[in-house]
This record gives structure tokens, C-alpha cells and sequence, in this order.
């Protein structure tokens, strides 16, 4: 397992025995070299860590392509966006980040190809729709989830 934290404003970083540690670092990454479905996927991450990984920018997307083993670079590797109706991330990630995507445009992605492909795997950095059920090995993050807020219509009679 690689391990590589992540934060949006400068830090000084030091590494330790493989672990790359910032001052502050909400997110370590962690590449798994075990091909799951992404549901098994998301489910190792949360027993294991805190969910599949969530990329809210750039840099993020490039401190998440720095886990990844060179011989991994060739794989395509399950990340935490999912469609349902809309993207989401696994871990319930909201706000302006959650918005943040990297599809490779060139192959017109997402296509949603013959209507079964809403999962999402990272290849070369590009993201693809995929279809949930195939195998491939993942990326988790451990660290503090963002609170989320779900609000609901209720109707009430008066």
C-alpha cells in the first residue's frame, strides 16, 4: 500500500518510512493492488480507511496520481464518483469541490456506454464511466469526512 497526504495550501512535508506527512492533511491516499467490483471496493475502503478516494481539484488528482505504482499508471483504478441520476462521491463529499471532474474528454467521456457505466475509474489520470460490476484495483483515502447535509421537502398539513 502507498500512502501520500494531501492538502490544498502549502505545507511542509516530510516522509517517514513511506508515509508522507503534512502538518495538516485532511486525506492520505492509499492505492490497494486487489481488483474488486467498486461496490467490494467501497466497502474494503470504508472498513479499512474512510471511503474511496474524492478529488476536489488539480492538485488533489495530482497528489492522487503520485500514489499510484508506475506499473499501476497502466490500469484503470475505481475512484469514489458514482451516478445516480447526478455524480456523487462515495463519502457523501459536497460543496464546490465535489463538482471538480477529470474525464477524458478525447474518448467523449462519460458516455454511459450502453447504459450500464455509472462508476467511475481513473486511467492515466482521465476519468472513465465504467461499469460497476468489473474488477479493478482501487484507491481509498483515510481521513475526516466533510459534514454533509441532505434536506427533504416534508409536507405537513396544517
Amino acid at each position: 500500500t502507498v500512502r501520500f497526504c494531501i492538502h490544498q495550501h502549502f505545507h511542509q512535508m516530510f516522509s517517514l518510512s513511506g508515509w508522507f506527512v503534512s502538518t495538516c492533511c485532511p486525506r492520505q491516499y492509499h492505492y490497494v493492488d486487489d481488483a474488486k467490483t467498486w461496490t467490494e471496493a467501497q466497502s474494503y475502503c470504508q472498513q479499512t480507511h474512510t471511503d474511496l478516494a474524492s478529488i476536489e481539484n488539480t492538485e488533489e488528482m495530482k497528489q492522487l496520481n503520485s500514489t499510484v505504482s508506475s506499473a499501476a499508471h497502466s490500469s484503470e483504478l475505481w475512484i469514489g464518483l458514482y451516478s445516480q441520476i447526478r455524480w456523487r462521491w462515495s463519502d457523501g463529499l459536497t460543496g464546490s469541490g465535489a463538482d471538480y471532474r477529470n474525464w477524458d474528454t478525447s474518448e467523449y467521456e462519460p458516455d454511459f456506454y450502453s447504459g450500464v457505466q455509472f462508476c467511475v475509474s481513473s486511467l492515466k489520470g482521465k476519468w472513465w464511466d465504467f461499469q460497476c460490476r468489473e474488477k479493478l484495483q482501487f484507491i481509498c483515502y483515510r481521513g475526516t469526512k466533510k459534514p454533509t447535509f441532505d434536506f427533504k421537502l416534508l409536507n405537513f398539513k396544517l
